[in-house]
């Protein structure tokens, strides 16, 4: 970004604006401020770069620009016969530290022997998963387990998360035993607070 200045004399001068790094947004920002915010500074697992709009019509006014998504990935499974959406086997979660609007990916691997229609899904916080976020799963004694993903984005569901909150993978079975292993989420801000 670049910033036009004149001097005492009228002549243009080009100035380069720098863009600030760190853990936290800015408490005052200005209208069109660029801040490239990592969750360490020393070893970020992302790097988002957000511009302030202090114009928008929205109350997150930190607008996403470019970046890499924060990821989260867990390898090891385990089983579960449970119909309600539960976590199985180790955790897969993001928190993410400012409320806003995310788009979210997330997936898994899903076997089931029987023919019950299964389904991945998250939570946001303490809210219950929803199948209105879940990927489906068609268990078959003829098929073997199948990579599933999913991407939910502003158009068709809005993802707007509080302040700390996890976004957190979860699976149900439709009947019988899931097999599930390979859970992953990835997480894009489109605004933030």
């Amino acid at each position: 970004m670049t910033w036009s200045v004149f001097s005492a004399s009228g002549a243009l001068k080009t100035a380069a604006a720098s863009v600030g790094y760190g853990t936290s947004l800015p408490a005052s920002p200005v209208d069109g401020q660029e801040y490239i915010l990592v969750d360490s500074v020393s070893t970020p697992t992302y790097t988002w770069r957000f511009r302030y709009n202090s114009g928008s019509g929205q109350t997150d006014k930190w607008e996403f620009v470019g970046g890499t998504p924060a990821r989260a990935n867990v390898v090891t499974g385990g089983t579960t016969a449970s119909t309600s959406y539960v976590e199985v086997g180790s955790t897969c979660s993001i928190t993410l530290a400012r409320a806003g609007q995310y788009i979210v990916e997330h997936g898994c691997y899903m076997e089931h022997a029987e023919a019950y229609t299964n389904r991945g899904s998250f939570s946001i916080g303490a809210a219950a998963a929803s199948d209105n976020n879940s990927v489906i799963h068609q268990g078959s004694s003829a098929a073997g387990g199948t990579p599933i993903k999913g991407s939910y984005a502003t158009g068709g569901l809005q993802i707007t998360v509080a302040a700390s909150e996890a976004i957190t993978t979860k699976v149900k079975a439709g009947g019988g035993t899931l097999t599930t292993s390979n859970k992953w989420l990835a997480i894009t801000p489109i605004r933030v607070s």
